[in-house]
Formats: structure tokens, C-alpha cells, sequence
């Protein structure tokens, strides 16, 4: 199972690029590129101190299909949606139920409010 937010070129911030009058493909994938960094960097900082192992799963990639751009941000750790939502009171797969007092701990959610902004920003800066 994996946990991921995505994001995908913002149609204000190609409106600023064509504006500007820059060259929107190589500048929406450096500016998806940019803030994929930016958005691990940010959900590793926010993300359980206590769970240094699960904060260093915490990566992205960029996919490209046709003329767009793709960023994901997550981690493959099947505990990622415990710790951003909880889990407290439910009963699991092997009929364990938990009670989590200090979960859940959001660090993608955050992170992910943030993205569009960031997003247009970088690409004016590129632009």
C-alpha cells in the first residue's frame, strides 16, 4: 500500500508562464520538480520524530505522459495512513484493535495545502 499526495501543473501558474512569455514545458517540469523536493523536505519535517526509520521512506517521483507533469510525494510504508489520519479504536487485519493517543499526526496534509502556492511561485521564478 502506499500513501501519496499528488499534484499536477496548475492552470494559473501556466497562465503566469505564457504571460511572462517562457518556455512552459521545461519550465513546468523544473517547477514540478522543485516543489517535489520542496513537499519531501517539508512532509520529512513534520513527519513523526519517533519514526526515523518511516521518515527516511518519505520520497518522490516525477512521471511524465504526454505534455504533462506529474509529481508524487509519499512513502510505500503501509503505516503512512495510520500516522496522517489514526487508527485509534479500529481493529486491523489481525484482529489487534489500537488506541492511539498520540496519533494522528498529519505532516502530508499540511504540506499539501502549501503545494499550488509554492508551485506558481517557482515557476514565475523560472520564468
Amino acid at each position: 500500500m502506499t500513501f501519496t499526495y499528488s499534484f499536477v501543473g496548475l492552470p494559473l501558474a501556466l497562465q503566469a508562464v505564457r504571460a511572462l512569455g517562457g518556455d512552459v514545458e521545461r519550465i513546468a517540469t523544473e517547477a514540478v520538480s522543485e516543489t517535489a523536493e520542496w513537499a519531501k523536505d517539508e512532509v520529512f519535517k513534520l513527519a513523526p520524530v519517533d519514526e526515523d526509520i518511516y521518515r527516511h521512506t518519505i520520497g518522490f517521483i516525477i512521471e511524465r505522459t504526454g505534455d504533462s507533469v506529474r509529481a508524487r510525494v509519499g512513502t510505500g510504508e503501509p503505516y503512512g495512513r495510520r500516522l496522517e489520519f489514526g487508527f485509534g479504536g479500529r481493529t486491523d487485519s489481525r484482529n489487534r484493535t489500537y488506541v492511539d493517543i498520540n496519533l494522528p499526526i498529519a505532516h502530508f496534509g499540511p504540506v499539501a495545502d502549501r503545494v499550488p502556492r509554492e508551485l506558481v511561485r517557482r515557476m514565475q521564478r523560472l520564468a
